[in-house]
């Protein structure tokens, strides 16, 4: 059976149930001359009468009342599979890709908060260090450190990035470091080198030069490849790392790490994390709860953090 039969089998359920073309168009929504060509339609199909016409009305015929259980059962059970996929929960799929230590610093622990607020929303995160082209990818977001974007993309700016330098209290009292330093000679200093292209990276040689303080320090420090490696090691109190910001935030509200020199030490990046999706693609609700949420967390992290930053 076709499917196109649907609305003259329902035509004829109607019909049979209500006795007549007037009763069965109202119940429809529909005038009883169209009810009436439905059914006229689907008697052609099968090639047979269900209805006997006549002035006083119409009648079934001896084919339709043997069927008339059997119709009646199915759309009684289309009706409860109708209502049973409305009664299903309603989840909305998201795919955001995001780097790993943006996101153990400052998502995760936030993703309690959206999942509770929206449990019909179901978020899938990838996190890595890949640049994911989501013109290519089935990706809705991603959450870059990045300049301005191109044109093919829209982007919402979440907040600054910066190169800070980062110790224990304990180390800075045993090192004599003060807000206004002239020397680092003799201070142990852990050095990173993060792969990226924003144009304000420095290296320790490079912030002694640009804040008029003496280099001099340890040279053979440890080095890392990454800022949340060299967050890790300041925090064990043996020394003086340039972090950043997001990666040590958490350490700073926790006590664990101080900055000890005064702010105008600090370097602002040129790149910011930026959310990120592709200019004209189709936004559904499910993508403006996220968005906006996530505006909200970086607003609010930008008003902590806004002290930290010259």
């Amino acid at each position: 059976m076709k499917l196109a039969h649907l609305n003259g089998l329902r035509a004829f359920e109607v019909t049979l149930r209500r006795g007549n073309f007037r009763a069965a168009a109202a119940e429809l929504g529909v005038t009883p001359a169209a009810v009436g060509q439905r059914v006229r339609a689907l008697e052609d199909y099968l090639g047979r009468k269900l209805f006997i016409r006549s002035r006083q009305g119409v009648t079934p015929t001896s084919d339709a009342t043997l069927v008339e259980k059997e119709l009646r059962g199915g759309f009684v059970a289309l009706e409860n599979v109708l209502g049973n996929l409305q009664s299903l929960p309603l989840v909305q799929g998201l795919k955001l890709t995001i780097d790993r230590p943006l996101y153990e610093c400052w998502l995760a622990g936030r993703m309690v908060e959206f999942n509770a607020e929206n449990p019909k929303i179901k978020l899938d995160v990838d996190i890595s260090s890949r640049m994911v082209d989501l013109l290519a990818d089935d990706f809705d977001f991603a959450v870059r450190f990045a300049p301005e974007q191109p044109t093919e993309y829209d982007n919402i700016t979440l907040f600054p990035a910066g190169y800070i330098p980062i110790c224990t209290a304990d180390f800075a009292r045993r090192y004599d470091l003060q807000k206004h330093p002239t020397s680092l000679k003799g201070v142990p200093l852990f050095h990173i080198h993060e792969e990226t292209a924003d144009p304000n990276w420095i290296n320790w040689q490079g912030w002694c030069q640009n804040h008029g303080v003496e280099y001099g320090g340890d040279q053979d420090g440890m080095r890392f490849t990454r800022h949340s490696f060299g967050y890790q090691a300041a925090r064990s109190g043996l020394g003086l790392a340039l972090c950043g910001l997001t990666e040590s935030f958490h350490g700073f509200r926790e006590g664990a790490v101080i900055m000890p020199f005064a702010r105008n030490f600090s370097t602002a990046c040129a790149f910011k994390f930026r959310l990120v999706w592709v200019r004209g693609r189709r936004q559904t609700d499910s993508h403006r709860r996220f968005r906006d949420w996530l505006t909200k967390c970086a607003a609010d992290f930008r008003a902590e953090t806004s002290v930290m930053l010259p």
